[in-house]
This record gives C-alpha cells, structure tokens and sequence, in this order.
C-alpha cells in the first residue's frame, strides 16, 4: 500500500534524524547539480489541500495530480484546484492519452475524465490495489497487487493480463518501445504490448516503485533500506540490469524530462543526465514523504509532491 512506502520513509528519515545522516546521491552536494545549477530554491504552495498527494504529471499544458479521497489537483499558471472525481477511494496515479485522463487506485478503482471535469467510475475487473497507470501510445496500462496487470484502449473496458507472478507490482511505465513493470522484492517485468510479459531482475530484498527511460538508458527505483544498499536499477535494453548504490534509502518517483532523469523520495530532490551518477538536494527540511515530480514539456519549473498535501515547486 502507499502506506508502506510512508512508513519506510518515515522511519528512514527518523534514523536519518538520529544518526546526522543525510546523504545525497552518489555523495553529490547540492552545488553539483546537473539539472539546475546553482538555483535550488523551492517555493512550497500551502493550502492546496490535507489530503496526500501520491503522484504528478504535465501533460497538455497543465500540472495534473491524484491524490487521496478521489481528489484530482490541476494546476493552471499559478494556481490549483481540487476536483472531486466519482469516487471517494484513494487515487494513486494519472495517466493522459490525449484525448482521456485515467485515474487508479484503491480496491481496483479506475476513473476517467474526458477534460478533468466530469468523472466516471470504470469496472476494473479487479479488487486489488491499482499503484500506477501509463499510456503506451495505443492503450492504457494498469499494475497493482498480487502481480495484476490490467489494459484497455480507452479507458472504459479493462481486460486482466497474465504476467505469471503474484507478487505486487508498484510501477507501470511505456520508454518508448516497451512497458516496464517494477514492484516488490525488486521484481522487473517487461512487455512489448502489455499483453505478454517477461520477467527481467529476480526477486530481491527491497522494493521498487517506478521506472523512466531516456531513449538509451532505463531507469528503475525503489527502496533499499541502507545507504550502502542499492536504490537505482539501469539498464540499456531493459533485459539485462545494473544495481547502482544512489546513497538515499528511498526513492519514490522517477521521470525523465528531457535532458535529465529526475527523482523524488524522503525530502530529498535527486537528478542525473545519464542515469547513472546523480547528485540530490533536499526539498525544504522535515518529513514530507514525497511522492511524486513532475516537469514542464518545453519550461523549466518542476513540481514535486507528498503526504499531507505537500506541493513544492521550483523555480
């Protein structure tokens, strides 16, 4: 549940806390970011809402989140607003095809909007938690507890896929020529279509949480549960996959955004043009739990969100 990846982070930051660790990526300073340098101001936007906000993109021009209690957060200019969707489960992820937005999350909960406006609730055909969605050009794709995988072409009709495992996956992600499915016990399964999949990493002790691709590198992360354990997973071709030690426990989200892959966990911001030596800052001071990052097509401001309606914007 999202729950757990909160209490992982709660309790990292408490040992973090406890131990005057706080370590950036690689042991990177702030100074040495590649994405931003020089500039790592953020502006934290109060009052947006209490609920937790698990997950955000941009798409069409706007900041899109899914949050708690089927809030949807939309962001136009400066300023957000909280739209009630059909449902009043939790929501843990968004997803935009151009033409439909699709929302997942507790109990198999799938809605859709055609303009974040007006919602409907769609039959999953599952019970199980729903933890992320991805567009893959043609079809949705949806991945959740007990190894489920779910697809439709619109939005509205979902069919179950077979991927011969029951352990949860957290992440779904389309890298331009496959989908990559990453969960529990560090699992990493790959499909052409999301109709046949393949397992690529066997299971481990940790967890991972999303996966992001440049057009040559892969990237997947997670949880580890040390600073010397590994949280990064890369790969060239998605079949064969390298450990990187990043040195922060947890890492919740991970996208790329054109010129750099980008990374959220804890209160720590991390960033790496090639996936594969990073540096990280933190975003403000404390226990926000963040969840998610998200950043504009052709701009440079990038939003990050977390628990309690965290909402951390730069610049």
């Amino acid at each position: 549940m999202i729950l757990q990846r909160r209490l992982c982070a709660l309790i990292l930051a408490a040992l973090l806390a406890a131990s005057a660790l706080l370590a950036g990526c690689n042991s990177s300073s702030d100074d040495d970011n590649p994405v931003d340098p020089g500039d790592d101001v953020w502006t934290f936007e109060t009052g947006v809402t209490d609920a937790h906000i698990n997950k955000v993109i941009y798409t069409g021009g706007l900041f899109v989140a899914a949050a708690d209690s089927g809030k949807v957060l939309v962001r136009t200019g400066s300023t957000w607003t909280v739209r009630q969707t059909s449902t009043t489960n939790d929501l843990y992820d968004i997803a935009h095809s151009g033409g439909v937005y699709v929302a997942v999350g507790d109990a198999g909960t799938v809605v859709t909007s055609p303009d974040l406006l007006t919602w409907a609730t769609r039959n999953s055909t599952v019970d199980f938690d729903l933890w992320s969605v991805t567009w893959g050009g043609s079809l949705f794709a949806a991945a959740g507890n007990d190894g489920v995988i779910i697809t439709s072409s619109a939005g509205i009709d979902w069919n179950i896929r077979t991927t011969g495992t029951s352990i949860d996956f957290n992440g779904i992600a389309w890298v331009g020529n496959q989908f990559v499915a990453v969960g529990d016990s560090l699992i990493i399964y790959t499909s052409p279509d999301a109709l046949v999949w393949t397992l690529r990493h066997a299971p481990g002790a940790g967890y991972l949480y999303a996966a992001a691709a440049s057009g040559s590198r892969l990237v997947a992360v997670g949880f580890a549960g040390s600073l010397s354990s590994d949280t990064i997973f890369t790969s060239t071709d998605g079949v064969t996959w390298e450990s990187r030690q990043a040195g922060v426990n947890i890492l919740n989200d991970v996208i790329w955004a054109g010129a750099a892959f980008m990374a959220v966990g804890g209160n720590r911001f991390c960033s790496s043009t090639d996936g594969l030596t990073w540096s990280s800052e933190e975003v403000g001071s404390g226990m926000l739990l963040l969840q998610g990052v998200a950043k504009e097509t052709t701009g440079s401001r990038v939003v990050v969100v977390g628990a309690e309606g965290a909402v951390a914007t730069r610049p």
